[in-house]
This record gives C-alpha cells, structure tokens and sequence, in this order.
C-alpha cells in the first residue's frame, strides 16, 4: 500500500523572507504605537498637573476673597453688587448732569483742579442753591489734612481770582466757615465757600 503526504497549509505559509519582512513591519508599527502612546500619556499628565495648578490657584483666590469682602458669598454675587452700584451711580450723575445748569457744568471741572492745585485738598461737598430763579449760588467744602500743615484758603483764592472763566461766571466767592472734621480715619480741615454767579 502506497503513502501519500498531503500538505494541505503548505500555501497558507509564507516564505522565510516574507515572514521576515511582516516581522519587522509589526516591530515597526508597535514602535511607533508604543511612541504615540508615550506621547499621549505625557500630554494627558500635562493636562492634569495644570488642572490642579489652575484649581490650586482658583481656591487660593477663593480664600483671599472670602477673607477680604465677608459680605459677599461668591464672586459673582460681588460682581453683580458692584454692577448694581455703577448703573445707580450712572443714574445719579446723569440725573445729577441733567439738573444742573450749563454754567456749573463748566466750571465743576475748573473747580476741581484748583482744589487738587493745594498738596492733597478733595472737594468735600458741593450744594447748587437757587430760590426763585434770583441770585444762584453754589456753596462747596474743602477737605485739607490737618497734620502738619496749614490752609492753604488763600492760595486757593487767589488762584480762584485769577482764573478767567470762575471770573466770567460768578461775581464773586466768600470764605464761610473752617472747622476740623474727618475724612474716612484721617483729620482734615473743612473749609467752606460760598461763590454766587452773575446775574
């Protein structure tokens, strides 16, 4: 009786050669996946170390502001309080801008800038009188600090005088009173004038 060997996966096999070049085609393509990978991790460890920087840093502002404003839960809650107060405080100075006259209006600015003239004077108070459309007025303070310095009333007076369009508006300006008095925790002089405009 006759042997027969039949080798049934003998087309299934690659050559020597081939098998040699699929090989390296997959050391080749775990490499680099194995590259990308190394990539992908160390960008992901990126990602996560400044996450937890940028969550570190986000408390430690949370903690700063919780001690420095205890009134206000959450920034947002702070946020919306001061834009509260910019839009009525918008309101009152275009309410205010709208009441007074033409010729206040020119001369504030004026005003302000002789009063910041004298070594850290602010205008304290400013009050537009006017009855029965005769004779208006406008009464205003000067807050001066009172350490270590004297008033500085007749410098400003004198630079008053001396200002063409102050002259041109009011006929002319009294010294009131002087009195000490505070500005926030500072001592201040207030000093107090009365200016009455041309008819």
């Amino acid at each position: 009786m006759k042997r027969f060997e039949i080798n049934l996966a003998g087309n299934l096999i690659l050559p020597a050669r081939k098998r040699c070049l699929v090989y390296r085609a997959m050391l080749v393509y775990l490499l680099a996946a194995g590259g990308l990978l190394a990539v992908s991790c160390g960008k992901a460890i990126s990602d996560v170390r400044e996450a937890l920087g940028y969550r570190h840093r986000a408390r430690l502002i949370q903690q700063q502001f919780r001690s420095s404003h205890p009134g206000d839960s959450t920034m947002l809650q702070h946020a919306d309080r001061l834009q509260k107060q910019i839009e009525a405080c918008t309101q009152q100075a275009n309410a205010i801008q709208t009441a007074l006259p033409d010729d206040i209006r020119t001369v504030l600015p004026v005003l302000n800038f002789l009063v910041r003239q004298a070594d850290r004077s602010a205008l304290y108070k400013l009050t537009f009188i006017q009855k029965d459309d005769k004779h208006p007025a406008l009464e205003f303070s000067i807050a001066v600090p009172a350490r270590g310095r004297k008033s500085p009333g007749p410098v400003f007076l004198q630079n008053w005088q001396q200002n063409p369009e102050l002259a041109n508006c009011f006929s002319a300006i009294t010294p009131a009173t002087t009195i000490r008095g505070k500005s926030g925790d500072e001592d201040v002089f207030i000093m107090n004038y009365r200016a009455s405009f041309k008819e």
